[in-house]
């Protein structure tokens, strides 16, 4: 098994918006990540968890107490891409490159989990923070997902959405899509996508709201951005499409908060 531990790589896994599970936090205290040999042993039991041959980790603490955990590695078959050199046709063999990345964010109690590839592979990779991340704890102690309502974005007014006092967690939120679906099997799935903010529609009473909620896209401005960044909740499931980074993260637990029911 090959570890290459890149203390200086790039945070290229902030850079765009991810799928995400969330999870509660366990009680348990972090391990100490700064210590080569630490990363090290997170590493092998992450590629031992993922069946990879080779893996480079990236370990960082990117806000006080919130850690970013990547690890890179090839998939496990070559692909072609068809080229055209030298006036003939060609191809050339790669093989992708993926990330499975972990954000534990200490101070909202949340574990953020990404996988680039199969869902099942997140599954795998859980219990390789037992007893390496989180020392002392049994190799088959479960993590928890969040458990989400969409119900209360309903009931937040103008003033809650744009707040007018500093100190909160965004300065801005936009509803920007939906979508729903009617109740029984095989029901239809409705969406709605609006350039500038939703809630207009629903502030004047233009419009129901929807019973059966599916999901709900916003754009949420951080206080302290400048940018607002994209999260996207669905109903019931611990998902979460977001851009997750030093500035958005009050902001996307703020809503996690208002939506999760345990």
């Amino acid at each position: 098994m090959k570890i290459d531990v890149v203390p200086e790589l790039p945070l290229v896994a902030l850079r765009a918006p991810r799928k995400f599970v969330c999870y509660a936090l366990p009680e348990t205290p972090l391990a100490p990540l700064r210590d080569r040999a630490a990363v090290a042993a997170l590493a092998a039991a992450a590629a031992e968890a993922l069946c990879v041959a080779a893996l480079t980790p990236v370990v960082r603490e990117v806000a006080p107490r919130v850690w970013l955990c990547a690890f890179f590695h090839g998939e496990a078959h070559r692909r072609w891409v068809a080229t055209y050199e030298r006036d003939r046709p060609g191809r050339v063999a790669y093989i992708p490159r993926t990330t499975e990345v972990a954000l534990i964010d200490c101070p909202r109690g949340l574990l953020y989990l990404s996988c680039a590839a199969r869902s099942e592979r997140g599954l795998a990779l859980l219990p390789a923070f037992n007893g390496t991340l989180f020392p002392g704890r049994r190799p088959a102690a479960p993590f928890f997902p969040l458990r989400l309502d969409l119900a209360p974005f309903r009931l937040l007014g103008p003033g809650d959405r744009r707040p007018a006092l500093p100190g909160g967690p965004w300065a801005g939120l936009a509803l920007k899509s939906m979508t729903w679906g009617e109740a029984g099997e095989a029901a239809p799935i409705g969406r709605l996508l609006w350039p500038d903010d939703g809630y207009a529609e629903f502030d004047v009473g233009a419009r129901p709201w929807p019973e059966h909620l599916r999901s709900l896209a916003f754009a949420v401005r951080p206080a302290v951005a400048r940018r607002a960044c994209v999260a996207e909740l669905y109903q019931g499931v611990a998902r979460l499409r977001a851009t997750l980074a030093p500035p958005t993260l009050a902001a996307v637990g703020a809503l996690l908060d208002l939506a999760r029911t345990a």
